[in-house]
């Protein structure tokens, strides 16, 4: 029984010091860490890998060699074009719209409420009148023709005329822009 342990552990003894004769030749060549990085190197620039080629030794038992030829990445000495000038076009700003200014007396009439009366403003235009002796203002829209006395510029409805004036005092000196 101790010539067969004996004879077990010598078979192990030579087992061993053949595979480390093994792993001698195979440390000299590729060693597993050299084959990881290989294939890991291979993996994450696989774009930039020209040709790889496996082969299969016999010594190796079956362990691939790997051969990777890395090609850096191409190099220019161009600089990209610069982006082209952003231009922006904005309108210049319209000039304010000409105010016509015209003084003289307003009296009131009979007419709808917001609207007036004037010989030469065309109808349909929206008229500010302002008294001069209080300062007050309002706005109106000239529908009518009108007033044919002289002296007076505009002819305002009552409700209008209400706000700058009180209607007993029949005329009044204003001031009208459009």
């Amino acid at each position: 029984m101790l010539s067969r342990k004996l004879g077990a552990s010598a078979r192990l003894h030579r087992v061993d010091a053949r595979s480390r004769r093994e792993h001698t030749r195979v440390s000299a060549s590729v060693t597993p860490w050299n084959t990881q990085f290989a294939l890991a190197d291979y993996a994450q620039h696989a774009d930039r890998v020209a040709d790889v080629t496996t082969t299969t030794s016999t010594t190796l038992d079956a362990v691939p060699a790997v051969a990777v030829r890395y090609i850096p990445p191409p190099t220019t000495t161009t600089e990209p074009p610069p982006p082209p000038p952003t231009t922006t076009t904005t309108a210049p700003p319209r000039p304010p719209a000409p105010v016509d200014e015209q003084t003289g007396e307003a009296s009131w009439y009979w007419a709808p409420a917001g609207t007036c009366a004037s010989l030469h403003i065309g109808l349909g235009t929206e008229v500010s009148v302002t008294d001069l002796s209080n300062g007050r203002s309002t706005t109106c829209t000239v529908e009518d023709r009108g007033p044919t006395v002289p002296g007076r510029i505009i002819d305002l409805s009552g409700q209008t005329f209400s706000q700058l004036a009180a209607t007993s005092t029949g005329v009044i000196e204003v001031r009208i822009s459009w």
